[in-house]
């Protein structure tokens, strides 16, 4: 207990003491729908749609966003930690491994919520639920992962090869037929299909003739497969652990699926787990532990950078964005009744102005505008905010200029925005 208790302590620090990074996908968009919006339909994502439905309730604040994500990752924790308790009886052994899980995971999800961190929660939780011999709500734990990212129905397997009642994969099925009658009766199946299918396929392929990888991470995979390899071969009652196996080997695919340190997400807890039925035997290769060794030094390196990173970046949204949207807000009369838009990225100011874009909206970058082409409808915006210094990715079209020119005039500006205000003569 003092072991948990004293691994739980420091990843805490180490959660608190660093600012968490929220990307516009998981407040805004979540926001978006608490507002009435139906994703797909009036807003684009490529991404699964459980994440953005299940924070709505909380988007109206970041610290409560923040406070579940925090939970998630030391629920997780807590059950990696059970679970390797349950293999390893070895005190110093199992302080080793809680160890290298709490450094592997902070330097994996680098104290950012996205959606593959999300999704290994549930993918955890659905593991723990099986090994409890409680199918029914791990089935529905793992098809809410897939609902966060599809891409990790490839665990579809090893769950399946581990359940005793094998007719109850029906649950995962019927859970997902829920899921797509419900956007077919908002009318949103078609987009559903068209983004989150077919825009990614189309992505995938394009990803791969033009990113590279650096050499640090090429290292890092070579010594993590490698030991995989040496795990492999040294376990022993292989039948008995062929649904773990899988679960290691499936999740290092992830890795190549883009490349960042994320992509190690659904392979850290699997890692621990497959470490720990190793180091339960009483005699163990040398090569594994060499390995292990050459590991370790590893993360606890990229650790202590990842952490130094954490503390310096800057985060999306901080105080002085917030004061700024204020100060946008007093130049707008009357925000509820006046259709507002903002030019570019800064979809933020929709949400700390509590405005709703006039209209279906995306987040404006080249390999996302190439398939979907905005033509934006300018009838009946009262307020215009254009950036004073437009991004790397964002732009403002010739005919937006004009109408800007012809018929609006100055309302007022800040240090970073411009606002516009229809006044047709």
């Amino acid at each position: 207990m003092i072991i948990f208790v004293v691994c739980l302590l420091a990843y805490l620090f180490l959660l608190l003491s660093t600012p968490l990074l929220i990307y516009p996908e998981f407040f805004f968009y979540p926001w978006l729908i608490s507002r009435g919006a139906v994703q797909y339909k009036d807003f684009f994502d490529d991404h699964g749609f459980f994440t953005n439905i299940f924070f709505a309730p909380f988007a109206h604040s970041l610290p409560l966003v923040s406070f579940i994500f925090i939970a998630f990752e030391i629920i997780q924790f807590g059950i990696i930690a059970h679970l390797i308790r349950k293999k390893v009886k070895n005190s110093l052994v199992y302080f080793i491994l809680l160890i290298l899980y709490v450094l592997f995971q902070f330097t994996v999800v680098h104290q950012q919520i996205w959606y593959d961190a999300i999704m290994v929660f549930f993918v955890v939780v659905a593991w723990y639920l099986f090994e409890k011999e409680n199918e029914f709500f791990g089935w529905i734990f793992f098809a809410i992962a897939t609902m966060v990212k599809p891409t990790v129905g490839l665990f579809l397997l090893p769950f399946f090869i581990r359940s005793k009642n094998k007719k109850g994969v029906t649950v995962f099925f019927i859970s997902w037929i829920i899921a797509v009658c419900y956007f077919i009766s908002r009318g949103a199946f078609s987009e559903l299909w068209r983004q989150l299918i077919l825009f990614n396929f189309v992505y995938g392929k394009s990803i791969y003739k033009t990113f590279t990888i650096g050499i640090a991470y090429k290292l890092l995979a070579i010594i993590i497969g490698g030991f995989s390899v040496l795990i492999f071969f040294a376990v022993k009652q292989r039948r008995k652990n062929i649904p773990l196996l899988l679960a290691v080997f499936i999740s290092l695919i992830f890795f190549s699926f883009g490349f960042t340190k994320l992509n190690f997400a659904l392979f850290v807890p699997f890692f621990t787990l497959l470490a720990a039925h190793i180091f339960a035997n009483k005699k163990i290769n040398r090569y594994v532990i060499i390995v292990l060794s050459l590991f370790t030094l590893i993360i606890v390196r990229d650790a202590y950078k990842t952490y130094m990173d954490c503390r310096n970046r800057q985060v999306y949204i901080t105080r002085a964005v917030v004061d700024e949207a204020k100060q946008v807000g007093t130049f707008i009369k009357e925000k509820k009744d006046k259709k507002v838009l903002v030019i570019g990225n800064h979809v933020e100011l929709y949400y700390l102005l509590n405005v709703l874009p006039p209209e279906f909206i995306l987040l404006h970058f080249p390999w996302i505008t190439k398939e979907y082409p905005q033509k934006l409808s300018l009838n009946g915006i009262q307020y215009m905010i254009v950036p004073k210094k437009l991004g790397q990715y964002e732009s403002i079209d010739t005919r937006t200029e004009n109408e800007l020119q012809s018929n609006y005039l100055l309302s007022g500006q800040t240090a970073t925005y411009i606002i516009w205000q229809y006044n047709k003569k």
